[in-house]
């Protein structure tokens, strides 16, 4: 039996790597960085017993258990992550759509609201499509599509 068929028949019945065990893996390597350079004998503890529970992890039998840890860390995560990549979403879109629309916040619901760019400066009134609450927002730019007509007539 050569080493590939010894290691399959070895990890026939574990549970092997999750998305724990890998974040857990990406906890172990900034340790070990951080110890490079802080050089303190807690963080070689801290390191040694996490290895020893990814190692856990990995080899255990106890499939259900390791399932379980793994829907729990990954509920976590995405409770952690969405308010994170929802304000990125934001951003970024606000940023692309720069020159054609105004992000403005409803005052009474607080849903956002893309605005389109009027081609004249001044005071426009808004409808809310989620509360049905109407107030007005100034518009102190013109787009840039419009400028950019003018200059050439």
């Amino acid at each position: 039996m050569n080493n590939k068929q010894w290691f399959i028949e070895f990890m026939r019945d574990r549970y092997g790597i999750d998305d724990l065990s890998i974040f857990m893996l990406s906890v172990y390597l900034l340790i070990l960085i951080i110890n490079i350079l802080v050089k303190w004998y807690v963080f070689d503890i801290i390191s040694i017993i996490l290895l020893a529970f990814i190692v856990y992890r990995v080899l255990s039998k106890n499939k259900t258990k390791r399932c379980n840890e793994n829907i729990i860390y990954i509920k976590y995560r995405n409770m952690l992550i969405k308010p994170i990549a929802k304000k990125y979403n934001y951003i970024k879109n606000k940023y692309r759509d720069r020159d054609i629309y105004i992000y403005r916040r409803c005052k009474k619901c607080k849903t956002v609201l893309r605005l389109p760019i009027p081609s004249r400066r001044g005071i426009k009134y808004v409808k809310c499509p989620n509360c049905g609450n109407r107030y007005k927002y100034f518009i102190l730019r013109e787009q840039k599509i419009d400028i950019i007509r003018k200059r050439d007539k």
